[in-house]
Parts: structure tokens; C-alpha cells; sequence
């Protein structure tokens, strides 16, 4: 079913606004209060149609913006794989942002940066400077060490493990795992599954003792 010239900018208006139901209801029904923007722009989103033409426009905008899911797994795939040496230069000094490579980039959340200064035990450096009125101005120079802690908080990897995993079918039993042997447990002798399940308990926790 066709849609309304409202219901249409209702659409547009709802991704402009990031997805706030009640501001393009109002943009669309300019009349209507408040309370009832609230009250009616869900039963708007529960259209069908209106719901496809949004999903339309998303994807439109997104393609807009180069946001694609090929985009989005290579996005998800550098947050699950990062590895910490990445951070690292091969004399283990850690690498300031400039440094990092597109990947390290990627899986970075937050970087704080903790500064405390600290006197030096040394004796003092000291100064003359003469003035213009005669004699000299002593100055005292202490040295002052400094401290530089760097925290960086990254992506969660496991996180973006299991959002890949879901996405590849691997947490599924009936799932397509190619790599997993196939095993016909019909042809195997009552002592031949206690053998395997001994294996696999030596495998998980450990031989007993």
C-alpha cells in the first residue's frame, strides 16, 4: 500500500533524527502535542509498510555513508583478532596513536594518559644572573621527573567473537561446520565411547591422579 505524503516524511524524519519516533512524528503531524506524538508514532513503526520504507531509507543512507556489511564484519572481524603486540614497537615501547596501524586503530576504545611528577634526589642546579643594580640573583633549578602511565581500553574481543560466530552459524549445533569430523557413534562399541569419553575428560580437565 502506498504511503501518505506524512507517513513518507514521518520516515525521512525518523532516520534525520536518529531514530526518535516522537520528533518525527511531531515533524510530520506538526498539529500534534506532544502526548500524542508519544502515544502514535509506535503504532506508526508497527505499520508494515512504514517499517519497510524506514528499513529502504536506512539502507540508502548507509550505503551513502560507504556502511556496508561486508564493512561491518571486516570492522567486527579486526575487533575479535586484535592481538596486544600490535601496541608495541619491537623494543617493547608502546606506540603512540600516530603509530598504529589501521587494524590497532580499530580496536582502541579509550586511551588515558596519567602524568605524576616527581623531584629528583640530585642536587639542585644553580644560576647567577647579574643585575642592574649590581650584584646577583642565585636561582635554583631542581630536576623534576616525570611518570607517563598509558591505559588503553580495547573492543571487546570476545564479544565480537560471539557476534561473528552467531553470524557464521558456529554456535549452532546443526550449524555448518566444515571442520568438525563427522562421527558415525552408531558403529561404536560400548568400550570404544567409554575410550572416547575418557579422551575428551583427559583433554578438558587433565589426566587424574
Amino acid at each position: 500500500m502506498a504511503l501518505t505524503a506524512q507517513q513518507e516524511l514521518f520516515c525521512v524524519r525518523y532516520i534525520a533524527r536518529k531514530f526518535n519516533a516522537t520528533d518525527a512524528y511531531q515533524d510530520a503531524y506538526p498539529k500534534a502535542s506532544r502526548a500524542a506524538a508519544r502515544a502514535n508514532a509506535p503504532r506508526l513503526l508497527a505499520n508494515d509498510d512504514i517499517s519497510k520504507r524506514v528499513a529502504e531509507l536506512f539502507d540508502a543512507a548507509a550505503a551513502a555513508d560507504g556502511i556496508t556489511p561486508q564493512r561491518v564484519i571486516r570492522e567486527l572481524g579486526l575487533i575479535a583478532f586484535q592481538r596486544n603486540k600490535s601496541l608495541y614497537r619491537d623494543d617493547g615501547t608502546f606506540k603512540p596513536p600516530t603509530e598504529w596501524d589501521e587494524a590497532t586503530d580499530a580496536t582502541v576504545a579509550a586511551v588515558e594518559t596519567e602524568e605524576e611528577f616527581a623531584a629528583d634526589d640530585s642536587e639542585p642546579e644553580e644560576s647567577r644572573e647579574p643585575q642592574a643594580h649590581g650584584g646577583e640573583l642565585k636561582r635554583a633549578r631542581l630536576k623534576v621527573n616525570i611518570v607517563r602511565t598509558v591505559k588503553v581500553k580495547r573492543w571487546d574481543k570476545l564479544r565480537a567473537l560471539e557476534i561473528l560466530s552467531k553470524h557464521f552459524g558456529l554456535l549452532k549445533e546443526d550449524g555448518p561446520h566444515q571442520d568438525r569430523p563427522k562421527i558415525d557413534t552408531s558403529k561404536l562399541t560400548d568400550a570404544d565411547k567409554r575410550a572416547v569419553l575418557a579422551a575428551a575428560r583427559r583433554a578438558i580437565v587433565g589426566p587424574s591422579t
